[in-house]
């Protein structure tokens, strides 16, 4: 069975990649907002490449985004 089509709203994923950068909370967990939180497989990616494009992250050997120093 083929993998359903998903629309990923791009504002959510620029909403969770803020609060991801800028040290925001999860309103979920009422913590600070982490990568690991986002347990989405259509978001995670999306939200990846914009903490990368936007916030100038830098991917690790592994493919994890830090925070550039």
């Amino acid at each position: 069975m083929a993998k359903q089509k998903v629309i990923v709203d791009m504002e959510i994923v620029e909403i969770v990649a803020r609060r991801i950068a800028t040290g925001g909370y999860n309103p979920r967990t009422m913590e600070r907002y982490l990568l690991s939180d986002v347990t989405n497989e259509d978001y995670r990616p999306h939200i990846i490449n914009h903490l990368v494009e936007v916030y100038g992250w830098e991917l690790d050997a592994d493919g994890i985004p830090r925070e550039s120093n």
